[in-house]
Parts: C-alpha cells; structure tokens; sequence
C-alpha cells in the first residue's frame, strides 16, 4: 500500500459489482486501481435530490394508476417493503361515491391495491387530494397513504 509490498501473491481479482465499476492502469512495476460508477445501475445526487425517482405523475385517467420511470431512473424490477413514493394523479382515488378502491402498477411490476394508513381501508371519495399528489409506502402487500384524514 502506498508504494511498499504488501504481499507476494500469483494474481488479484476485482469483481465489479452494484454499481462499482473497476479499472486499472499498469505502469512498469506497479498497478494503479480506480474505482469508478455505473450510472446505469447507481443514481448520481442531481436525479436523487430531484425527486425524479420517487415522483409517480399518473396521468392516463383512470383509476387503475400506472407510471414507468423511463429512461431518468432504472426501471424497477420488484416492489420492496418501506418503498416510498408520491403519487400524483390526473383522477381522483375513488372517481365517485359509488365506485371504491384505486390501484397502481410501476413499470409494470404488479398491479397494487392503494389503501388509507391503516393497511385495509379504501381511500374514501373527496378525502384525498389526488391532483395534489399523496405521499405513499409499500407494507409488502399494498401501497399506504401515509396521511390519516
């Protein structure tokens, strides 16, 4: 390390893996290493502090939401519990008083019921300003809105 002999070994792997990417520069005696990043699989700060990758603008007008985080974000393969979005609609969650429930698939993952806090409740029609946009978590089975009203 820093120019002294560490070891004497035959050879030396370096896997390039989540994001990490490895490069390395042989000069004579020595080996200069670099890590560098995929920023196809790893978020640079600009788009992260944007919100681009947790903002959902669902705008086919219905209530079976939908969003695909196109070519901004890395689509997503899986929903993971404690995901955190906020959706923003172009309908209301329900459409009417005598329609109940709404849903949501991301980037085509699986259609998602979208309950009130408690996990079982559907959103009520009027109590939720969906054109404002609503923050929402992913419990393992549906999305929560996070506010109580």
């Amino acid at each position: 390390m820093d120019g002294k002999l560490v070891g004497n070994f035959t050879s030396i792997s370096f896997t390039s893996e989540n994001g990490i990417v490895w490069s390395y520069l042989l000069n004579g005696t020595s080996i200069t290493l670099k890590a560098g990043v995929n920023t196809a699989a790893i978020v640079n700060k600009n788009i992260l502090q944007s919100g681009a990758c947790t903002f959902l603008n669902s705008t086919n007008g219905t209530t079976g939401y939908t969003y695909s985080f196109g070519s901004t974000c890395q689509a997503l393969t899986a929903y993971a519990i404690g995901q955190r979005f906020w959706l923003q609609t172009d309908t209301p969650c329900p459409i009417s008083a005598v329609q109940s429930g709404c849903t949501l698939n991301i980037d085509m993952v699986g259609i998602r019921n979208i309950k009130q806090a408690d996990g079982s409740t559907d959103p009520a029609f009027g109590q939720f300003d969906f054109k404002k946009g609503v923050p929402i978590r992913y419990d393992g089975t549906v999305f929560r809105i996070e506010w109580q009203r």
